[in-house]
């Protein structure tokens, strides 16, 4: 009884907590995304409307900022946001959000995706989440950064192997609410890191994420 009703609480922790990721991405999108268009918009007027070339001058730097910023903010919403599963496959998800990344960062994203049995819905996001979080770990330290995402399913086990190569800092921290959820689900989530690289393997039982 129990597990069981540690598991409960877990559930509960990885739900409140994806639905507030997602609370944030509305909020960045709805918020700071629109005023940036519109603050983006007003410097493309005052461009046009500049009487002289360092004026020109100076509002073309502010509008690459900005643009910098609006990269930014879209990047860290979808590292936010689980995509949508409803209708696309677990690796689709995946493929998606490393296309993303591609994009709009100069980060070398290096796929190796197998399709896999069907899950659960809560360990797909379990598993899609996991990979967002190691791809913002990459954006917030991307400087010379690579990433290795690989999907297998084994008999009877979906794995999931995340690498980046160099380990950024702090890079074993934060990791506590995917391992318990992994482990709820009679899975594991295991993770270290040396000077050269760091590497994460989740697996989870087929059919698991009742």
């Amino acid at each position: 009884m129990s597990g069981s009703v540690h598991d409960d609480s877990v559930s509960a922790i990885f739900a409140d907590r994806t639905a507030e990721l997602c609370d944030i991405s509305r909020f960045l999108h709805d918020t700071i995304s629109q005023d940036l268009v519109a603050l983006s918009f007003t410097l493309s007027q005052l461009q046009t409307m500049a009487l002289n070339a360092s004026a020109r001058t100076e509002v073309e730097s502010a509008l690459r900022m900005l643009d910098r910023c609006c990269r930014e903010v879209r990047l860290i919403g979808s590292m936010l946001a689980p995509p949508s599963i409803s209708d696309i496959t677990l690796d689709a998800a995946i493929a998606q959000l490393a296309q993303f990344l591609r994009d709009e960062t100069d980060i070398p994203v290096t796929l190796d995706l197998d399709p896999v049995p069907p899950l659960q819905e809560e360990s797909q996001l379990l598993l899609i989440a996991s990979v967002q979080m190691w791809f913002a770990r990459a954006i917030r330290h991307r400087a010379g950064r690579s990433i290795c995402v690989r999907l297998r399913g084994r008999p009877k086990k979906v794995f999931l192997g995340l690498e980046m190569s160099p380990p950024p800092a702090g890079a074993l921290a934060g990791w506590t609410v995917l391992r318990e959820r992994a482990r709820a689900h009679g899975g594991d989530f295991s993770i270290e890191s040396n000077s050269g690289r760091m590497i994460a393997s989740v697996s989870l039982p087929e059919g698991s994420g009742a």
